[in-house]
């Protein structure tokens, strides 16, 4: 709290007429990050955080909202390269689109995920670890028309680091690269696609 204050410029006692305690203003910048509007954050005042039972809800809702990946576990034995590869295109897409459009809070979540065991549980072992298994799944049952020697889990974690570092990490990064974020989504889907899919 003291962090805080110091960085908003008030006295420290000022933050407990907003907020009732460090949990309940964890709650409002996990809420404020998750994209939750103001005025629906700030019903009165002093701020009460939320019993230890329902701390971390709205985190699971933002993560379970898109449970459907989308990805389809089928083999694709009769799919023809140039197939395989727009399909690997939309799937890294995909990903992308919906890391970077929720980074902020994704980031947050991220960055306090070791230090809350409760938090870490739905980060890592939740949603983290739900992509990377239909992600691998898709690329099992793709692998005749991928590039050979590919191992699915590891090829998954791959593809989903690039990808949070590209979406997401990137915007906190004191040396960011060059480019649109247009540009940028395009050459990184682009790598990649050609790292997984044999030329047609």
């Amino acid at each position: 709290m003291e962090d805080v204050a110091l960085a908003a410029g008030v006295a420290k006692g000022t933050l407990y007429l907003y907020v009732e305690s460090k949990e309940a203003m964890f709650d409002l910048a996990l809420r404020f990050a998750l994209g939750d509007a103001v005025d629906e954050l700030l019903p009165e005042l002093p701020l009460r955080g939320p019993p230890s039972t329902r701390r971390f809800e709205r985190v699971q809702r933002e993560l379970t909202k898109h449970g459907d990946f989308g990805l389809s576990s089928r083999p694709a034995r009769n799919a023809r390269a140039h197939e395989v590869e727009a399909e690997a295109r939309k799937v890294c897409e995909l990903f992308f689109d919906r890391v970077q459009d929720n980074r902020v809070g994704l980031k947050l979540v991220d960055r306090c995920a070791r230090d809350l065991p409760e938090l870490g549980a739905l980060w890592y072992e939740q949603r983290r670890d739900d992509a990377q298994r239909a992600l691998a799944a898709w690329l099992r049952a793709r692998r005749s028309r991928l590039r050979p020697g590919l191992d699915p889990e590891l090829t998954a974690r791959f593809v989903l680091e690039t990808i949070a570092f590209w979406a997401m990490h990137r915007h906190w990064d004191p040396l960011p690269p060059p480019g649109n974020e247009a540009e940028i989504r395009s050459r990184v889907v682009s790598l990649l696609v050609g790292a997984l899919v044999v030329e047609s």
